[in-house]
């Protein structure tokens, strides 16, 4: 089933269902002009424990483990799977360039050249990250500069794992891996906050062995 719903000074947003292999529903944001179809993303916040083909993604909790991985892994926040249930899971870099295909079957991670198009579309680097927020307090720290949502795309602050492996910054900010390497140490991240409208694009310090939210787009 397909709902939309129109805002005239934006964008035709339009909701439907789809089930990945872990038997989870998302509910996803076709995002369209009057003249062309754009890009779709998922509203939800990605939390698949499998790959495409049914291999396991590994969970790792403890930080000794989690810094010295070399290929992909999930955690939840504070290793609690109460705050997935809201913001999603973080995985390592790795994970989100597997040849396996953490996306649900349909969706790929967006590269860098796709995020760097959506931001360019709600905005520009300065203002984007206001209409990609969740608007209000419910989960971004006051004041959550200038959040509308006004694409639909509702973006969360599920914070991150950082490089020693403990967790930080949840509900001050949230961190999208692309599929984009910057270099063998450094994937690509895109990262909104709770005081400001913009978004950044890190490359040199988004190493891999951290934790960051994900994403989808359609194929």
């Amino acid at each position: 089933i397909l709902s939309c719903s129109i805002d005239l000074d934006f964008l035709l947003v339009c909701t439907t269902n789809i089930i990945n292999f872990n038997a989870t529903i998302y509910l996803y944001f076709i995002i369209l002009r009057t003249t062309h179809v754009d890009n779709s993303y998922p509203e939800l916040r990605l939390i698949v424990t499998h790959y495409q083909n049914g291999d396991l993604i590994s969970h790792v909790t403890h930080s000794a483990a989690w810094i010295n991985l070399t290929e992909g892994a999930y955690c939840n926040y504070n290793n609690s799977p109460d705050s997935s249930s809201i913001y999603g899971r973080l995985y390592n870099w790795y994970s989100v360039h597997d040849s396996r295909k953490i996306a649900p079957i349909g969706w790929h991670v967006p590269s860098e050249a796709e995020w760097t198009t959506l931001t360019n579309h709600v905005g520009s680097w300065t203002y984007a990250g206001g209409n990609l927020k969740e608007a209000g307090t419910s989960h971004w720290l006051y004041p959550n500069t200038e959040a509308t949502n006004k694409s639909g795309f509702t973006a969360l602050p599920g914070g991150v794992r950082l490089i020693d492996g403990s967790f930080g910054y949840i509900r001050s900010i949230g961190s999208w891996w692309c599929s984009s390497e910057y270099n063998t140490g450094s994937g690509c991240e895109f990262v909104m906050y709770y005081n400001g409208p913009d978004i950044a694009r890190f490359g040199l310090e988004a190493y891999k062995i951290g934790g960051n939210s994900v994403r989808c787009l359609r194929d």
